[in-house]
């Protein structure tokens, strides 16, 4: 009130004046703190920016692992594959020779017979050892 009459002791200017010193420390205060969340800011936006190349580097590396061990996969499929053709094919293989095999076995066995009847050693058949029957009984 005493400023608004226009009536102000130096005791007034005095507390008037320790206030406005308070204000500057507070707002010295305030511009630090300001400085401070700003150095915090931008050290943020630093570390952020580090961890987004660090992540963009490491999915492109992710991404090539990724793509090599489908590439490795799909081989790998291709293998298998050829080695099951080939197993089968293989296997008919065996089954035709052993087919033959079982096949030369019998004419072995039906030329063993057949030779049974011959008299002679020239390999001539003698005609009434070996009948007519037996004879197309061996061939069949």
């Amino acid at each position: 009130m005493q400023t608004l009459f226009g009536i102000a002791t130096v005791s007034d200017l005095h507390m008037l004046h320790e206030k406005l010193d308070e204000l500057k420390s507070k707002d010295v205060d305030i511009a630090h703190s300001l400085v401070n969340q700003v150095t915090y800011v931008k050290s943020l936006e630093h570390t952020v920016r580090v961890n987004s190349d660090a992540i963009l580097n490491l999915s492109i590396i992710l991404k090539n692992e990724i793509i090599q061990s489908h590439d490795n996969y799909q081989q790998i499929i291709r293998d298998i594959a050829w080695l099951n053709m080939t197993i089968y094919n293989h296997s008919v293989l065996f089954l035709v020779i052993r087919q033959i095999e079982f096949a030369l076995l019998q004419l072995t066995r039906l030329l063993m017979k057949f030779s049974s009847c011959a008299t002679h050693s020239v390999g001539k058949i003698a005609y009434n050892y070996c009948k007519s029957q037996n004879f197309a009984q061996y061939i069949t």
